[in-house]
């Protein structure tokens, strides 16, 4: 009898240390493949900029912080955003110093916006408008 009961703990505790070992891999994979997905999303999205005529929304420059405008929009894209303010944070290769308030300015963004308000958001590319 005390064998049984012996041979019934080792397979629980193989079957734990399986299950935990499963646990730890699916978590570590999940959250490598996210910021891959995230990687290529972002790459094919800078790709498809290039060949956008409009962009996705306009606006006038209402304020500027250190890496990031405050734009006043108005949407090209009627399944877009509503009008409204949104800081919209510079891509890596601009600075805030090629810009002044009251510019009119055309962007494209990550497609993801905070709903704070104002909304926030990165954007991919920003261009001067002529006005």
């Amino acid at each position: 009898m005390i064998g049984i009961h012996k041979d019934k703990r080792q397979t629980f505790k193989k079957a734990g240390g399986f299950i935990l070992f499963l646990l730890v891999y699916l978590i570590l994979t999940g959250c490598g493949m996210g910021n891959e997905e995230n990687h290529v999303n972002k790459k094919v999205s800078v790709e498809a900029v290039d060949h956008k005529e409009e962009p996705e929304m306009t606006g006038y420059i209402v304020a500027i912080d250190h890496d990031r405008l405050l734009i006043e929009t108005g949407t090209n894209d009627s399944s877009s955003l509503e009008e409204g303010d949104v800081w919209i944070f510079l891509p890596e290769d601009m600075s805030v110093k090629e810009f002044q308030k009251g510019d009119e300015v055309g962007f494209w963004t990550t497609g993801q916006l905070e709903t704070s308000d104002p909304m926030s958001g990165k954007a991919i590319k920003i261009i001067k408008l002529d006005s």
